[in-house]
């Protein structure tokens, strides 16, 4: 017993924030909807989806619970998105059915932009009966717009909303309507480690009937967020030929917060002057998904001060040994971090509806998102004299290259077996996400003592790259930017970077908004 208990202390949770493999779905843009409410997810190609919204057209918020069914079909740049709700609150014998087809128009812009356009068909249907009292969608005015930047290893995407909704309350002859009038801005990223898409609505409702009107306003809060951790687990049975192994776990979770401010009514469904604020929140959570990863045998290692970190590479394939040992004192190449680098950021996962978008622009060479080789092309040229077509880390080179990730040395070299040095590796790591801007413009200064050592090129990627956590001095302030890195330290930046991948960037987000919304 003692023994067993020992070993079940063993299982640690390493908080490596990881996504599953692309074949496991989780959210994309749009999978809210664009009504103010809250799903999970499509997992698994699996619909309808579990949904839940907060309706304030009836004078009180009204939580709705049920079901939503997306449908989307394709024709050229223009995708036809089918939203059907059935939701209910039984506490007050409230059901709403609602229908609306949207049109994405997509296009594209400058620097591997995209531009997305959605409008509303007229086609509209939305009904929501509480006891024997209806309101009717008449009139649904819907606009928006949004701006995706593409980097190698994230798309970045911002969006605004407005939209303005009329209803009939009751029957037409009784003059009662109320209009709701919606704006916001709607904030997300998408990628092989995650996402998140967080939104705020502002909502100005006016009620009118023959005698009188009035008038109130709401706000709701969205966040939407796919999170993973690697656990290891060490077996509990001594006599077995894997000491442990690591499981990646996806958790998929949605929150609603919203508060409003409307007028009590009295008896007779007249406004008073009281005003009545109401807050609350939703919140969805998905059954965690968990799958194992191969257990690399690294014996060698055993004790080494990066064993853990390249262990854990190893287990995502990220770092391959290939048959032949792994010296983390030994000097990594140019073309080893590359393939490291395309390992780690993998593919940003896309809308089943855009991947026949997606294949047309990597056929024109626009800012690729492909890994692999054409399927057509049974030998793709070489964008570099130094790297033949057999090379084993080609294909991550070449798609580095067509991502715009690296350019190569010059004369036509990309210098693959040459050794990187540490500025080298920021460049290549901040480039992947996008951050370069984030450093003063023009000329960006750090705090290291040997600031004036880094080159003019890798002053932003190293200013951004201590910023957000990835590069860090000795006990006496240097950095060391043109030293030479090993496969030990490039085993540490590529865990570190990660990490921010997965933890760092969304709770740098979720800061951000919280300092100007309410979370």
């Amino acid at each position: 017993m003692k023994k067993v208990s020992i070993s079940l202390v063993c299982i640690i949770i390493m908080m490596i924030m990881i996504i599953l493999t692309p074949v496991q779905a989780f959210a994309q843009k749009g999978d809210n909807g664009y009504e103010g409410g809250v799903t999970v997810g499509v997992r698994e190609d699996r619909t309808p989806m579990e949904y839940q919204e907060v309706c304030f057209i009836t004078g009180e918020p009204l939580v709705l619970k049920g079901e939503l069914t997306i449908n989307k079909s394709k024709k050229q740049d223009v995708i036809n998105a089918t939203y059907t709700y059935n939701l209910r609150n039984s506490d007050v014998g409230a059901v709403l059915s609602r229908t609306l087809t949207y049109s994405i128009k997509l296009s594209d812009g400058e620097n591997g932009q995209q531009i997305e356009k959605i409008t509303l068909a007229k086609n509209f249907s939305e009904v929501l009966r509480v006891n024997s009292v209806n309101y009717i969608l008449t009139d649904y005015e819907f606009d928006y717009s949004s701006l995706t930047d593409v980097q190698p290893a994230i798309n970045y995407h911002a969006g605004t909303i407005n939209a303005k909704k009329v209803y009939q309350i009751g029957n037409v002859n009784d003059g009662r309507t109320v209009t709701q009038e919606i704006t916001g801005k709607i904030h997300g990223y998408d990628q092989y480690w995650g996402n998140v898409e967080l939104a705020a609505l502002d909502y100005l409702i006016n009620w009118k009937t023959p005698a009188t009107q009035w008038g109130g306003t709401a706000h709701v809060n969205l966040s939407n967020t796919v999170t993973n951790t690697l656990k290891y687990v060490c077996n509990i049975p001594e006599e077995i030929s894997f000491k442990g192994r690591y499981i990646q776990i996806t958790n998929y979770n949605s929150t609603l917060i919203y508060s409003c401010s409307i007028p009590e009514l009295d008896a007779e469904g007249e406004p008073t002057y009281r005003m009545i604020e109401t807050s609350g929140s939703l919140k969805l959570e998905n059954q965690p998904k968990q799958t194992s990863l191969t257990v690399p045998e690294l014996p060698y290692l055993r004790g080494h001060w990066f064993e853990e970190e390249i262990k854990k590479l190893c287990s995502l394939q990220i770092i391959k040994d290939k048959g032949r040992e792994i010296v983390p004192e030994s000097f990594i190449t140019r073309g080893e971090f590359v393939a490291a680098v395309m390992e780690a950021i993998k593919e940003v996962p896309e809308d089943p509806s855009l991947k026949d978008r997606a294949s047309t622009r990597r056929n024109t060479g626009t800012r690729t998102r492909g890994r692999g080789r054409l399927a057509e092309e049974e030998e793709e040229e070489s964008p570099f004299i130094d790297l033949p077509n057999d090379h084993e880390y080609f294909t991550q080179i070449n798609n580095a290259y067509k991502k715009s990730l690296v350019s190569g040395k010059g004369q036509g070299k990309f210098g693959t077996e040459d050794m990187i040095s540490l500025e080298e590796a920021a460049v290549i790591l901040i480039r992947a996400i996008g951050l370069e801007s984030l450093a003063p413009n023009p000329y960006a200064m750090t705090r290291f003592i040997d600031d004036s050592e880094i080159a003019e090129y890798a002053r932003n990627a190293i200013y951004v790259a201590d910023k957000i956590g990835l590069v860090i001095s000795d006990e006496r302030g240097y950095i060391y930017p043109k030293k030479y890195i090993t496969v030990g330290e490039a085993s540490v930046l590529f865990n570190k970077f990660i990490h921010y991948m997965c933890e760092g960037l969304k709770n740098d987000w979720e800061k951000n908004i919280r300092s100007t919304y309410t979370f």
